[in-house]
C-alpha cells in the first residue's frame, strides 16, 4: 500500500500539480485581461528611468520596500536570490547544463546556505504575518502556504545536507544520478523512480518533500505569492 501512496505523491501528483499551476495562473491572466477596463492611469510619478530600465529596477531593487521596511527589504532580496538559485539547482537535478557549469560546482549551489537563507527568509515572513497591521490584512492561506514553504525547504535542505556532509556516506547519500534519472524521465512523461532513491532509508524523506512541493504549487496560483508572475507585467502598467 505504502508504495502505490509514495509513487502517486512522486509520479501523478507531480503532474497534476503542474497541471493546477499553469490552469491557475492561465486563469489569472485571463481574469485580468478580461477584467473591466481601468478609467484612469495607474503609471506612477515621477518616471526617472526609461521603462525596461524603470521596471527592472522595481522588479530586482524593490525600492518601494527599501523606504518603508529595511530589514523587510534585506529578507525580500535574500529570499528571492536564494530562489533564483534554488531554481537553477532544480534544473541541474534534471539534467547538465554546460552553460550553468561555466564556473564548475556541485549541485546544489551554495554548499546547503541557499536552504538555510530560504528557510530563515520563510519563517520571517510567516512570524510577521503575526504582528499588526500585517495580521488583519493575513487570510488562512496566507500562513498554510509559508507553513507548507518551511517544510518544503526544511526536508529539502535536510536532504542536500545529509547527502553533502554526512561522514558515514553509503546509503543516506542519494547521488545526483538518482535524482537526474528520476526528474528526467517526468519531464519526458517517461516517469519512473530509479532504486538510487527508492531503496535509500531517505526515500520517506523525499516523498514528503515532493508532496509537499506539490502542494505549494497547486496553491500558488491562488494566493498573494502570484505576484511572482506578474512583478513584470503589474510594474510595466505603473510606468505606462
Amino acid at each position: 500500500m505504502w508504495s502505490k501512496i509514495f509513487y502517486f505523491a512522486m509520479v501523478p501528483m507531480v503532474y497534476a500539480a503542474f497541471a493546477v499551476l499553469i490552469g491557475g495562473l492561465l486563469f489569472k491572466l485571463g481574469v485580468v485581461f478580461f477584467s473591466k477596463k481601468f478609467p484612469g492611469s495607474l503609471a506612477t510619478y515621477p518616471k526617472r528611468l526609461p521603462r525596461p530600465v524603470g521596471v527592472a529596477a522595481e522588479a530586482f531593487a524593490v525600492p518601494a520596500a527599501w523606504k518603508k521596511d529595511k530589514v523587510f527589504w534585506v529578507f525580500i532580496i535574500a529570499y528571492h536570490a536564494a530562489f533564483v538559485l534554488l531554481f537553477i539547482g532544480h534544473l541541474e537535478l534534471i539534467r547538465e547544463f554546460k552553460v550553468l557549469q561555466i564556473i564548475p560546482h556541485d549541485v546544489f549551489l551554495g554548499a546547503g546556505s541557499v536552504g538555510i537563507i530560504l528557510i530563515i527568509s520563510v519563517l520571517y515572513f510567516l512570524f510577521r504575518r503575526f504582528k499588526s497591521p500585517w495580521r488583519e490584512i493575513s487570510v488562512p492561506e496566507d500562513f498554510l502556504i509559508l507553513i507548507l514553504l518551511f517544510l518544503t525547504m526544511l526536508i529539502g535542505s535536510h536532504l542536500h545536507l545529509s547527502a553533502r556532509y554526512y561522514a558515514g556516506g553509503g546509503a543516506f547519500d542519494i547521488p545526483v544520478g538518482a535524482y537526474r534519472e528520476y526528474l528526467s524521465n517526468l519531464v519526458a512523461f517517461k516517469p519512473v523512480v530509479p532504486s538510487g532513491i527508492a531503496d535509500s532509508p531517505h526515500y520517506v524523506l523525499v516523498v514528503l518533500h515532493v508532496f509537499l512541493a506539490n502542494l505549494v504549487l497547486m496553491m500558488f496560483p491562488f494566493t498573494k505569492m502570484v505576484h511572482m508572475a506578474f512583478a513584470f507585467l503589474s510594474l510595466n502598467l505603473r510606468r505606462k
